[in-house]
């Protein structure tokens, strides 16, 4: 095990034990880790554009109403100091469930830049795309992400971007590829 800061995982995959999975149990294995989500096998409540953040900052009605997901792992990314999300690519974007999170990242939009919540926090991505090739396979999910991340004053490193991990197995059966995670964690 490399010894550095604890890394929060996000494992943003909707399918059980595929490709997402097994990158976040590599990570697991050779980097501290202080917890692990798996955002998208829960319900998080998507942006309804209300209005309320607007004039709230920092606050969504649906947190207002109740303790919702979305609110939950927020204030975990909040509190942490390195973040890895590892996204795979579905149709040039992330899942579905994922972009619910991403979206609701607007409460934070009008925040000042001194009162952003994540100011101590270092994101870095992940990203598994089916695709052997395409140059602008990951553009979409990475500029959505880097947004929503600076809405909530994270700074987000340059992902990775993995090619070629459709089936269940191919990041399993790639060492090429489990290297360059394990490279890339290592950075920064």
């Amino acid at each position: 095990m490399i010894r550095s800061q604890n890394y929060t995982i996000f494992s943003c995959s909707c399918r059980e034990n595929g490709n997402s999975s097994f990158c976040a149990n590599l990570t697991q294995k050779h980097f501290p880790t202080s917890e692990l989500y798996y955002p998208c096998k829960t319900s998080l409540q998507h942006c309804i554009a209300c209005g309320y953040c607007d004039t709230h900052a920092g606050q969504c009605i649906h947190s207002i109403k109740q303790m919702d997901t979305v609110s939950h792992f927020y204030q975990k990314l909040f509190h942490a100091k390195q973040v890895l999300f590892i996204i795979p690519i579905y149709f040039y974007h992330v899942p579905a469930p994922l972009k619910a999170f991403i979206d609701r990242s607007q409460a934070w939009f009008q925040t000042p830049l001194h009162q952003k919540p994540a100011q101590q926090t270092h994101i870095k991505i992940i990203f598994l795309g089916a695709r052997e090739k395409g140059e602008k396979l990951f553009e979409g999910a990475y500029l959505s992400m880097k947004y929503a991340m600076l809405s909530i004053g994270a700074t987000i490193h340059t992902p990775l971007n993995l090619y070629g991990l459709d089936h269940k197995t191919d990041l399993q059966n790639n060492i090429q590829a489990q290297n360059q995670i394990i490279d890339y964690i290592k950075q920064c």
